[in-house]
């Protein structure tokens, strides 16, 4: 079953598209198995003149705090 453990920062909440989440099946550098990695481009059609960015977020406590 899903339940919401948290909100990803605001800013990308505007315009994301395309967005992916992942586990790491192994430790990758100093990121341990089972890392929860959430990424999407962000910002687009939010602000004239703003170009759009990929944002990346992680968790290493399955969602209850941002890396």
């Amino acid at each position: 079953m899903w339940h919401r453990t948290r909100r990803v920062d605001p800013e990308s909440a505007g315009g994301a598209c395309c967005g992916t989440l992942y586990e790491l099946p192994q430790q990758v550098g100093l990121l341990p198995k089972g890392t929860l990695l959430w990424a999407a481009s962000v910002g687009q059609n939010v602000k004239p003149n703003r170009r759009m960015a990929i944002r990346i977020h992680g968790s290493d406590d399955g969602g209850d705090h941002l890396i």
